[in-house]
């Protein structure tokens, strides 16, 4: 038995510490909370600086005439750096435009890393007061949007995007969208 105050504090952090790591590892990269939403919304107006040139914007006529996604992300979250490597496979292998909107963070910061992991996108926003995450009602990131031809929004990934979310959930939608008037 420990008669010792101090031991036993030391025997719960010891203990503690290692569940909640491994607890919040497993949350962020596999995104547990993944909530698949089918609607049909419009886009909210869109007017931000590019990340890549901001005197330039981007707005919600990128997404006029052809089916995309809409991924929100920053490369301090790591269940966005989870699934960059999806993201950049997707951007090879699928005619599907990939737009992103870059979460309150510093400019500089995205810009290192899309250069240094790959960078997915048609387009990025950037979003640094989140205003526009706010009018998309997002609910954390990273977060996938299907965008249908029209401007509409379909459906909504919420977390790090998998293959099995890609081939069971968004690539069917995308190509029944590309299909419709």
């Amino acid at each position: 038995m420990i008669k010792n105050k101090k031991s036993m504090r030391f025997l719960f952090a010891l203990i503690i510490t290692p569940l909640l790591f491994s607890l919040y590892c497993q949350r962020s990269i596999s995104s547990s909370i993944i909530i698949p939403t089918l609607e049909r919304s419009p886009l909210p107006p869109i007017n931000l600086p590019l990340l890549s040139q901001p005197t330039k914007r981007f707005t919600q006529e990128l997404f006029k005439g052809q089916v995309s996604l809409l991924n929100i992300w920053a490369s301090s979250c790591s269940a966005c750096q989870f699934e960059q490597p999806l993201l950049m496979a997707i951007k090879k292998n699928y005619p599907t435009p990939i737009y992103g909107i870059n979460f309150k963070e510093n400019r500089e910061d995205a810009k290192a890393w899309l250069k240094s992991e790959g960078n997915p996108y048609a387009a990025v926003g950037v979003d640094e007061d989140g205003v526009l995450a706010t009018a998309l009602d997002i609910n954390g990131i990273p977060e996938t949007i299907v965008v249908d031809k029209h401007g509409m929004i379909r459906y909504r990934y919420l977390g790090a995007l998998t293959m099995d979310a890609w081939e069971g959930a968004l690539l069917p939608i995308i190509e029944q969208l590309t299909h419709e008037q």
